[in-house]
This record gives structure tokens, C-alpha cells and sequence, in this order.
């Protein structure tokens, strides 16, 4: 997405930024900043469970073929 909206440069063959900031938990950390700044609890990133209810209903999803790069 970063790279449709021209923010990020497209990199073929290399995992993008935005792939990078999720594991190495920059993105998680800017997350929890946002959701903070929008007057929500400091800890929700860490513990969702105590903020969001759980669905009536819970189902597993997989995936009917493994996904293929597009970069």
C-alpha cells in the first residue's frame, strides 16, 4: 500500500520497509501511539483481550493456496 501511494519506493525481490517495521515491531509501536494520541488506553497493542469483547462466533479461515509476492 505504501508503495501505491508512492510513500514507499517499490523494491522487487526484497521484503518492503513495511514488512521489515511489522517484524521488528516498529509498526506495533506506532500503532500503540496512534491509538493513545486518539485517547485510548496506553496498553491496548499488549492487551486487546482486556478492551475488545470476544466475537459470538469464532471460525478458522485458511487459505486454500500458499500466496505468491507481487513485488
Amino acid at each position: 500500500m505504501l508503495a501505491l501511494g508512492k510513500l514507499a519506493p517499490q523494491r522487487r525481490g526484497r521484503p518492503c520497509s513495511c514488512e521489515a517495521a511489522l517484524e521488528d515491531g516498529r509498526a506495533a509501536e506506532k500503532f500503540a501511539r496512534m491509538v493513545a494520541a486518539l485517547g485510548g488506553p496506553d496498553d491496548f497493542v499488549d492487551h486487546a483481550g482486556r478492551y475488545l469483547a470476544r466475537a459470538a462466533v469464532v471460525k478458522p479461515c485458511t487459505a486454500e493456496r500458499r500466496a505468491t509476492s507481487r513485488a
